[in-house]
Order: structure tokens, then C-alpha cells, then sequence
């Protein structure tokens, strides 16, 4: 997320390795620390990872970090229907049969 004129390229080049290796499972971390998003950051991967999760991956878990106390372990069908309460929190996706 870094401002820099490969920015976009590397963003692509990411989005290829995944599809690509068609991973079994993917886990997306939620954090602003994670990501370094700034105002004038590309964000053309959120774009693609929306949709290709959606197509391709169902939600398996999520790990909500509620605070430096407290951690929630959501799995199965109940993380289908989970709304994390923190702003950082992790979903493990995993691959819908076939690819």
C-alpha cells in the first residue's frame, strides 16, 4: 500500500500469484497495521479479492480481537453469520469444490 509507481503493479502481480496457486485456504487480516491503507493508496486488490472471493471461497472462521483481553473463535456456520464487533479481526476462507 505503499505510494510508489509500482504500486499497482505489485498489486496485480499478488492478484496472479493467488489465482494461480488456487490456495485451499485463504485468511484475510482486517487491521489497519496489516494493510497501511492511505487515502491516496491503490486499492484495486479489495476490489479483486471481493470478487474473487465471493466466486471462489466460503468462510470457514473468523478470529475477532475484541481487545488485548479478549479473542473470540468463531467456526463453521456461526462465522457464516458473524459480525466481527472489533476492527481487527482475521476470516479463514476456504476454497468452494471445483475451482
Amino acid at each position: 500500500m505503499k505510494l510508489h509507481k509500482y504500486a499497482l503493479d505489485m498489486q496485480r502481480e499478488m492478484i496472479s500469484e493467488v489465482e494461480a496457486a488456487m490456495p485451499l485456504y485463504l485468511v484475510f487480516v482486517s487491521s489497519r497495521n496489516s494493510w497501511n491503507v492511505r487515502p491516496e493508496s491503490e486499492e484495486e486488490i479489495f476490489d479483486w479479492l471481493e470478487l474473487y472471493i465471493a466466486k471462489h471461497y466460503e468462510v470457514e472462521g473468523i478470529v475477532d480481537i475484541v481487545s488485548k483481553y479478549e479473542t473470540l473463535y468463531i467456526w463453521g456456520e456461526d462465522s457464516k453469520i458473524y459480525t466481527p464487533l472489533s476492527k481487527t479481526w482475521l476470516a479463514i476462507y476456504r476454497r468452494k469444490e471445483p475451482l
